[in-house]
């Protein structure tokens, strides 16, 4: 199991050279970056006492709780609406609010959005911004 941090639906990546930021690709550099995992959730919460101001705000996400509930209410959108059953079905805050056919440009969805696919894959939109859409699809 393993743990990430999040806030406004961005999760945390290192660019390297001890540089943090919310989101795929920083948005100083533009230097892609690596999603941030714990093995412990008590490393994530001393990672953020050490850094009060930068993590106000963040959550703590359990990668497995977070597919896991993707996946139920993907599953309960399916059955509500029949005819579905390929495709991604999109969640929001732990309810499924729409499908299509195959997993697309992010920048159709908010920052934080699911998609789940048939095949139980989970995948997060990250990095850009509510108005203009996410920047990427992120494997949850």
């Amino acid at each position: 199991m393993t743990y990430t941090l999040t806030l406004d639906g961005h999760a945390l990546h290192h660019y390297g050279q001890g540089v943090y930021g919310w989101g795929p690709t920083s948005s100083t550099t533009g230097q892609p970056g690596r999603l941030v995992e714990w093995t412990m959730r008590c490393e994530v919460e001393d990672w953020m006492q050490a850094r009060r101001v930068f993590c106000a705000g963040a959550v703590i996400e359990e990668a497995r709780a977070v597919a896991q509930q993707a996946r139920a209410a993907a599953e309960a959108w399916r059955e509500s609406w029949p005819g579905h059953a390929g495709g991604v079905v999109l969640v929001w805050d732990g309810e499924g609010y729409g499908w299509k056919n195959c997993l697309r440009d992010a920048g159709h969805e908010r920052p934080g959005a699911l998609a789940v696919d048939a095949d139980g894959n989970v995948y997060r939109a990250e990095g850009g911004n509510d108005l203009d859409g996410a920047s990427v699809w992120v494997v949850v």
